[in-house]
């Protein structure tokens, strides 16, 4: 009786001869000394590699970048014309300077006893009448 493994190695038999000269083929391939790649090459295999299979999304990034450029420009632009409307930076931050500071002040009182009220013990709601038997 012939097993499942017998009957397909006879069937492929003949394309160990094949395998066996691309196994020497590819041996003698790599024991050849690799040489470096000139510049361009790399240059031309990165852009293969990196650029052209996803060229929508780089073109959808570079004109992102084209439109985050205008817009800055043409705010620096605009806020270059108001600058002289607006008043000094300055002022503004000495002004803040000085709410800060009167905001982080030490407020302790000078006489600590002059602001507390005097505490004494609390009173009774109800008096107590006292009963004596006779």
């Amino acid at each position: 009786m012939t097993t499942p493994r017998e009957i397909l190695l006879s069937r492929h038999q003949a394309a160990l001869p094949k395998l066996d000269t691309l196994r020497a083929a590819a041996l003698t391939t790599m024991s050849q000394p690799v040489e470096p790649w000139p510049p361009a090459a790399f240059w031309l295999l990165a852009w293969r590699e990196l650029f052209l299979p996803v060229r929508f999304a780089w073109s959808g990034l570079a004109a992102i970048w084209v439109l985050l450029i205008a817009v800055n420009f043409f705010q620096h632009k605009a806020s270059s014309q108001t600058k002289s409307v607006s008043a000094p930076m300055g002022v503004s931050f000495h002004e803040q300077q000085r709410m800060l500071n009167e905001l982080l002040a030490d407020r302790t009182p000078i006489n600590p006893d002059a602001d507390r009220q005097k505490i004494s013990p609390p009173k009774p709601h109800t008096e107590l009448t006292r009963i004596e038997f006779v």
